[in-house]
């Protein structure tokens, strides 16, 4: 059973092929890393997950039936997104930010809406910022408001864009330990990283991007291979195993 999957999902603009053939699939109580140098169309897949771009063909599916059969709503219900940056036009409290999550949940109750907001503000640790304005935040705090507003939101599949970019290491780790508490509670996880080390410690599957292709999908130690990254990111990376973690562990090496 997949919660999200593509079928030879193309998208173009003007001439440009951005993504290309793309299959590719979640389940839940997945964790799925999206990998891949600039330019690989790791975000325009993400978009196309989200139900946000509209494939130039193939198709997106979510729990089975394509993305563009369901009303917004309904697509909110099943996909939380964070895309890779968050602009917001006017200067909303963070503690509103994360409340625009419980928007699609319209049966649920005031109070229900406000345990689910308290709760995804303490598990990304921004709780102390509830009433601060969300454009006075730091560009890590924003990133953590935002990750807060996609936890309350509570669907079976959660998008990310680059969720760690802006975080130091700690939240780093603690951003990754919130996204496998999610995977081990049954949701499919879809995470765009630029941190291989993360993606080999964390992912349980990764899906390596060149070019819009997909060149590779697997487990960590599958697809996080010396060769293949040196290839694709056109620089020399060594690949050893962690000495204290069951995972590869990626090394740049110094460019002669």
């Amino acid at each position: 059973m997949t919660v999200l999957a593509t079928r030879d999902l193309v998208y173009a603009v003007d001439d440009t092929v951005l993504v290309d053939g793309i299959d590719l699939a979640a389940s839940p109580g997945e964790l799925l890393g999206i990998v891949g140098p600039n330019g690989a169309g790791k975000s325009t897949l993400i978009g196309l997950l989200a139900g946000e771009l509209t494939p130039t063909s193939g198709d997106v599916l979510i729990k089975g039936r394509s993305v563009s059969e369901y009303r917004p709503r309904e697509l909110a219900l099943l996909r939380s997104v964070l895309p890779q940056q968050t602009v917001l036009q006017f200067a909303f409290r963070v503690r509103d930010v994360v409340r625009m999550g419980r928007y699609p949940h319209r049966e649920s109750t005031i109070a229900e809406d406000l345990v689910a907001v308290a709760e995804a503000m303490d598990q990304v640790e921004v709780s102390h910022l509830a009433d601060r304005l969300f454009p006075t935040l730091s560009g890590g705090e924003q990133t953590r408001a935002s990750i807060a507003r996609v936890l309350a939101q509570d669907g079976p599949a959660v998008l990310l864009d680059e969720p760690t970019a802006s975080l130091d290491i700690r939240h780093q780790e603690m951003v990754m330990g919130v996204l496998s508490d999610l995977r081990d509670a049954g949701v499919g996880v879809i995470a765009v990283l630029h941190d291989l080390n993360l993606a080999a410690r964390y992912a349980d599957r990764v899906a390596l991007m060149s070019s819009g292709r997909l060149a590779a999908c697997g487990s960590p130690n599958d697809v996080l291979r010396a060769d293949l990254l040196t290839e694709i990111y056109g620089y020399p990376v060594a690949v050893e195993q962690h000495p204290l973690l069951d995972c590869p562990l990626i090394l740049p090496l110094r460019s002669s």
